[in-house]
């Protein structure tokens, strides 16, 4: 599932994650984030995102540069 949470943009992008715990079969997860950094000068976002399980504990946590053309 990695971090497909993102919605793929037509520019440069990059991800980073951690995958701290595991998903079981059936279990239902739940992913998001938000944007801790603009740069509109360089049509950049910094975000931070996770995967969160049904304990809702964060069980990929992440980072993404989105790059916009």
């Amino acid at each position: 599932m990695r971090l497909q949470c993102c919605v793929k943009s037509k520019g440069d992008s990059t991800f980073q994650y951690s995958n701290r715990k595991a998903a079981y079969i059936g279990e239902k997860l739940r992913s998001g984030g938000s944007v801790i950094e603009r740069d509109v000068e360089n049509r950049e976002v910094k975000l931070e995102v996770y995967i969160k399980n049904e304990a809702n504990d964060v069980i990929v946590p992440g980072t993404a540069t989105v790059r916009f053309d």
